[in-house]
C-alpha cells in the first residue's frame, strides 16, 4: 500500500540520515538510495544522496542528484536549498562565478537564506581578488615582454657585437646598454683612440 511505502521510504532516510550524521557516507548512500527505490521522486531522499555523494568526492553525482532534487521539488525553500548546496561544491571547486550564479538562484527561490547571502558574499569577494591577481599578472607579462623586445631590437641601443666586433676588448656600438652584451659599452673607454681601433683578424 501506499502508506506502507511512504513509511519504508521514510525509514530509510532516517537511517541514512543518522548514518550521515556520523560520518558514514558510504553507508547514508546506500540508505538514500533505498528509499528512492521505493519514491524514485521523493526530494529529501534525493538531495541527502547528493549531500552523501559530495561528501564521498563524487562530484558529478552530487550535482546530478542536487538537480534532480530541484526538479522534483514543488517547495521554494528545498529547491534553494538545492542550488545552495550546488553553490557550496563550485565554490569549493573554485567555479566562482558558477557558484555566484547559484546562491543568486537560492535567493530568489529564498530570500531569507543569509547562508546563500554570506557565500554569494565571500564568492564575489574571492571573485574580484582572483581578476585583480590576473590583472597584475597579464600586466607584469605585458612589461615583460617590453623588456624582452626593447632588448632584442635592432636599435641604437641594441648589441651587434656578436656580428661585427672581434676584438673582444668592446662592443663595436659605443651605446650599446644591452645587459645580454659580452662587451658593454659601459666597460670600455670611448675616448678618440678607440674610435680609431681597427680590427686585426
Amino acid at each position: 500500500s501506499k502508506t506502507l511505502t511512504a513509511q519504508k521510504e521514510n525509514q530509510f532516510i532516517y537511517k541514512g540520515n543518522e548514518a550521515y550524521k556520523e560520518q558514514k557516507f558510504e553507508k547514508a548512500i546506500t540508505a538514500y538510495q533505498k528509499a528512492l527505490q521505493q519514491s524514485p521522486r521523493n526530494a529529501t531522499a534525493t538531495f541527502n544522496l547528493g549531500n552523501a555523494m559530495y561528501r564521498t568526492k563524487k562530484n558529478e553525482e552530487a550535482v546530478r542528484y542536487f538537480d534532480a532534487a530541484i526538479a522534483n521539488s514543488t517547495d521554494f525553500k528545498k529547491q534553494g536549498d538545492g542550488w545552495y548546496n550546488k553553490g557550496v561544491m563550485l565554490t569549493a571547486e573554485k567555479k566562482l562565478q558558477e557558484s555566484i550564479d547559484a546562491y543568486k538562484t537560492t535567493l530568489r527561490l529564498n530570500p531569507m537564506d543569509t547562508l546563500a547571502r554570506e557565500n554569494l558574499q565571500r564568492a564575489l569577494n574571492e571573485l574580484k581578488k582572483q581578476q585583480q591577481q590576473q590583472k597584475k599578472d597579464q600586466q607584469q607579462n605585458k612589461n615583460r615582454s617590453k623588456r624582452n623586445s626593447k632588448a632584442n631590437s635592432p636599435n641604437s641601443r641594441s648589441c651587434n657585437c656578436s656580428r661585427q666586433c672581434r676584438s673582444r676588448k668592446g662592443c663595436c656600438n659605443k651605446k650599446c646598454r644591452n645587459q645580454k652584451c659580452l662587451f658593454p659599452a659601459s666597460r670600455i673607454k670611448t675616448g678618440s683612440s678607440f674610435r680609431n681601433f681597427k680590427i686585426m683578424f
